[in-house]
């Protein structure tokens, strides 16, 4: 793995922390979780499993999850930079190509 995706990970795991904090609604899925989602929102899980990094369920337990109005796909994009304290202004996050094609097929929420 290269040492870019390797920080990137890093940082990526700080944002999942820092969103579970300040949202209590937010989770990782696991596989089986995951793969029920995309299928309810007509994803191809071998091509997009690992382009998001958590969910916001609007209902109060993930049994209760039927479609995909009843949750938003969260990605996130971490740095490190300290000279960082207002987004977006002189920010650029890259998405992968996967990324890319995964949320332009998705109805965007919120």
């Amino acid at each position: 793995m290269r040492q870019q995706n390797i920080k990137n990970l890093t940082t990526e795991k700080d944002g999942i922390k820092l969103l579970r904090r300040k949202i209590d609604k937010f989770f990782v899925p696991s596989i089986e979780e995951r793969k029920f989602l995309y299928e309810i929102s007509g994803i191809d899980y071998k091509k997009y499993s690992r382009s998001i990094d958590g969910v916001i369920p609007n209902t109060s337990h993930f049994d209760k999850i039927k479609s995909p109005e009843d949750f938003l796909f969260v990605e996130i994009k971490t740095t490190k930079s300290k000279s960082i304290k207002k987004l977006p202004y002189g920010v650029f996050f890259g998405f992968t190509k996967n990324e890319e094609d995964l949320f332009k097929k998705l109805k965007n929420h919120g």
